[in-house]
């Protein structure tokens, strides 16, 4: 069995016990290869690979890696962000030419959580995590089978392994009225991740209201907590258990503009205000130029998309309305939130 530490088992701290496992070989922080001990692949068989020393290495490791002449099967052991992937630090940063170059077979990297493969000549892939330990790492987790035939590329093939699966869930609450109409489509929905899921033995998921409401409908996180904890009650009792992560109310507000406007206090005088402008052309302008001086302020101005841009609006009053709409909404949610 090869290791190859990365940043958050570096060599600098990983345990000294588990560095006695029989059969176990940890690669060293310089790239090196080393042959398996079987008879006919000595020599002949090669993996190659290098550990972290420290949890952060900012160098390119890959560029090191190197086959040695004679060797017909190279495999390469990388902790690395290839390309720059995004949502992940940038330890060991390489780039698929650096890999090539490199002349591996396969490389088996680690960094990212979640499978992919990065290209097939070489096969270049991230297993992923075997068993996830967030919502972050939604999905099944596994590992990967790497088949190799003489004067064959390398195939590839993803075996599911992991026993929990994380995963997020939006629930629209817009038509419920009740917390027992919001359990009985909870249940429903994890019924059917659970179906979606079939070899997992449990599931954690994170589940996000969403929707439109009339009024908050748990008004303080406590009100929040006492529901969440009745409905952990009832998931975790389905079938193969589920295990609530959070409960989150991302309903929003529905919105009453017109009414809104016509009632007395900043709220109402903003809304009215604003609602001129339409048939202002004058305080349209005025509006106008202060989103422009604005705007004009960020770097990427130049960059602007279509629907940001301030010439737009007074080339086309139906977009002005919409943005005017849209930022009474914003300010009203802002308002009536606050209050409640």
């Amino acid at each position: 069995m090869f290791m190859a530490l990365g940043n958050h088992d570096p060599l600098d701290s990983f345990p000294e016990n588990l560095r006695q496992a029989p059969g176990l070989h940890i690669f060293g922080p310089e790239p090196s290869g080393v042959s398996p001990d079987r008879p006919g692949l000595r020599g002949t068989v090669k993996v190659y690979g290098a550990s972290f020393p420290t949890p952060v290495v900012k160098v390119n490791l890959a560029r090191s890696f190197r086959r040695e002449p004679g060797v017909t099967l190279a495999i390469g052991l990388l902790h690395a962000n290839v390309s720059g992937m995004t949502g992940h630090d940038d330890y060991a940063p390489c780039s698929l030419h650096d890999l090539r170059a490199a002349g591996m077979d396969v490389w088996c990297l680690g960094h990212v959580h979640r499978h992919g493969v990065l290209c097939r000549d070489p096969l270049a892939l991230y297993a992923g995590a075997s068993q996830p330990a967030s919502v972050n790492e939604a999905g099944m987790g596994g590992c990967s089978v790497v088949s190799i035939e003489p004067n064959s590329q390398p195939v590839e093939r993803f075996a599911a392994v992991a026993p929990v699966v994380w995963d997020r869930l939006e629930l629209d609450a817009s038509d419920l009225e009740t917390d027992v109409d919001l359990v009985r489509n909870a249940e429903q929905a994890c019924i059917g991740l659970l179906n979606d899921h079939e070899h997992a033995e449990a599931l954690v998921v994170r589940i996000n209201l969403v929707g439109q409401r009339d009024s908050r409908k748990y008004s303080s996180p406590d009100e929040m907590e006492e529901f969440g904890q009745a409905l952990s009650e009832r998931l975790e009792k389905l079938s193969r258990p589920v295990f609530l992560e959070s409960l989150r109310d991302r309903t929003r507000m529905a919105l009453d503009l017109d009414g809104l406007a016509e009632e007395k206090g900043a709220l109402g005088r903003f809304l009215r205000l604003s609602g001129s402008a339409v048939s202002d052309p004058d305080l349209a302008e005025d509006l106008l130029r202060d989103l422009e001086v604005e705007l004009s302020k960020r770097q990427w101005k130049r960059h602007l998309a279509p629907d940001l841009d301030p010439q737009r609006w007074r080339d086309d009053p139906h977009a002005f309305e919409e943005i005017l709409v849209e930022t009474q909404r914003v300010a009203a949610r802002m308002f009536l939130d606050e209050a409640s």
